[in-house]
């Protein structure tokens, strides 16, 4: 069971792309660490990506929102292998 898991956690997280590049967050190296627990059915993603402050108040808003799509389609991937666990990002 817990290769099941994790090739679908792998194969999730290689089919959410980085709209900028066009590479899986996977090969962009955007996932730094991935635990789960099969008894709690939990999945935690630590991404590898961090909301910059800029001097530029847009910037900062037009970075955070990019790590927040990030963070969101990796639980929305995780979340459709794997329903009814809880995928959090961190």
């Amino acid at each position: 069971m817990a290769d099941e898991v994790r090739s679908k956690i792998d194969s999730a997280l290689a089919s959410v792309i980085e709209p900028q590049t066009l590479v899986s967050v996977l090969d962009l190296g955007f996932v730094r660490q991935v635990s789960y627990s099969g008894t709690e059915r939990r999945v935690i993603v630590r991404l590898a990506v961090a909301d910059k402050r800029f001097d530029c108040p847009a910037c900062s808003l037009v970075d955070g929102l990019s790590v927040e799509g990030i963070a969101r389609r990796v639980r929305e991937a995780i979340g459709a292998a794997l329903p009814g666990w809880t995928v959090e990002t961190a």
